[in-house]
């Protein structure tokens, strides 16, 4: 197996971790949205929008 890294980061503690944020900055091209990268909120956010739109 081979690959490349791409990022690094060198944190002051133990816990010191990537964000969300920081890693969707990483990707190449248009910043996702944030639906994108939770799937099961978009779902949510789908019905909550179904659930307030009126019936014709």
């Amino acid at each position: 197996m081979t690959g490349r890294v791409v990022a690094a980061k060198y944190g002051e503690h133990v816990y010191d971790q990537w964000s969300v944020d920081e890693l969707l900055a990483l990707l190449p091209g248009p910043a996702p949205s944030a639906s994108a990268a939770r799937p099961e909120r978009a779902a949510a956010a789908e019905q909550e929008a179904a659930a307030a739109a009126p019936n014709p």
